[in-house]
């Protein structure tokens, strides 16, 4: 077997120093974090029919 593809990877500079991986990491963690507030937001709120009744 050949498991050559780790040497490759560090050879090409992929390393955790990368700043674009970190800004698309955080934009990632960002949405899903306020889609997670946004469906809570949705599941608690009332309906708008029965606010007016």
């Amino acid at each position: 077997m050949d498991h050559a593809h780790a040497v490759i990877a560090d050879e090409t500079g992929i390393s955790g120093a990368n700043p674009a991986l970190w800004v698309v990491i955080f934009l990632g963690v960002g949405t899903a974090l306020v889609g997670m507030l946004q469906i809570v937001g949705a599941v608690t709120e009332k309906p708008e029919s029965a606010r007016s009744r």
